[in-house]
């Protein structure tokens, strides 16, 4: 390869192209093609290239300046995901949706602390031309996270409604606690309580999450550690009424959640909706007793029972069970 400089003449001007050419051989004849034109190119550059074709002073790794750049990819892709979710639309344009933004993308590739991501991790990543973020500090973010939680609502509402497209046509909702334990004491929401984690000694706090029934997050919710399951219920049921606009609900959860004053309150005339929850062995013995279902409906078709006060039963046989 080499660099020709081809010149054309016109009466007024000369032309000068600059352009990259290639030599091979067809048969006993030797012909060129071009290869790229390199007239937009600067000269001082065009004259580097020239001297690396022709391998002279310039040395491809000592001559050449090399830096890192800071991390772009990543974050990028967050807040792409994060738009198409309607997740940056919820949250608006004002800097604390930017920082809601940064620290979500943190959370999710980094895991590092607040102080970690804002003293460390930023120095390595292009917040500012993603999320046209500069000099912010810890308590900046610690900050946003006081804004986030004044207007969790109508984001959750918002995404929610961007999500269904205006209409609450949601009828199934599925919820569930869990429990995280906390290593510290200054937390105002940490208690001792039911363990999931089986950390003896460790204070903790209890999360309710409330999706739809395809599984997307509608709202989460933070309660005291010593706070039963059956406790979470109500402000659940009052959320998806007066935030969400829910008219008509069918509420999914286990028998450690949806108990017989659960019951009564999802069924009141306040809501007047329905559930859907496991019940006990105890139940079943019970209901086998009292005649309301039999054995032999335990089979491998699903099988329903009505029984008094339009209380249905869904059973089926358990092969799983069976073999324990």
């Amino acid at each position: 390869m080499f660099i020709q400089r081809i010149h054309k003449k016109t009466k007024k001007k000369t032309y000068t192209s600059v352009v990259l050419m290639e030599s091979y051989r067809e048969g006993k004849k030797v012909k060129h093609h071009i290869i790229s034109n390199l007239s937009k190119w600067p000269e001082k550059l065009v004259l580097d290239f020239e001297k690396l074709l022709k391998d002279k002073e310039i040395n491809t790794v000592s001559d050449l300046e090399l830096s890192n750049g800071k991390s772009f990819g990543a974050i990028s892709a967050v807040r792409e995901i994060a738009e198409r979710l309607g997740i940056k639309q919820a949250l608006g344009r004002g800097k604390q949706a930017q920082l809601a933004l940064f620290q979500i993308a943190g959370r999710i590739i980094s895991q590092g602390s607040r102080n970690y991501l804002a003293n460390e991790w930023v120095k390595n990543q292009a917040v500012e031309r993603v999320f046209k973020l500069k000099g912010f500090t810890e308590d900046t973010l610690y900050d946003n996270l006081d804004w986030l939680s004044k207007n969790q609502h109508t984001i959750e509402r918002k995404l929610y409604n961007n999500r269904n497209k205006g209409k609450p046509i949601k009828e199934i909702f599925l919820y569930d606690v869990t429990s995280s334990y906390l290593e510290g004491n200054n937390n105002e929401l940490a208690a001792y309580g039911y363990n999931r984690d089986k950390k003896k000694g460790k204070k903790q706090i209890v999360i309710g999450l409330l999706t739809d029934s395809e599984g997307y997050p509608v709202s989460v919710e933070v309660f005291t550690g010593n706070t039963g399951d059956t406790q979470t219920v109500s402000s659940q049921l009052k959320k998806l009424k007066d935030n969400f606009g829910v008219e008509r609900v069918i509420f999914v959860g286990d028998k450690g959640m949806v108990k017989s004053n659960q019951i009564d309150e999802i069924t009141s005339s306040e809501y007047k909706w329905n559930y859907l929850t496991t019940i006990t062995k105890q139940q079943i013995r019970t209901l086998i007793k009292t005649n309301v279902i039999q054995l032999n409906l335990f089979d491998k078709d699903i099988v329903e029972v009505e029984a008094e006060d339009n209380v249905r039963y869904i059973l089926r046989r358990n092969p799983v069970r069976v073999e324990e």
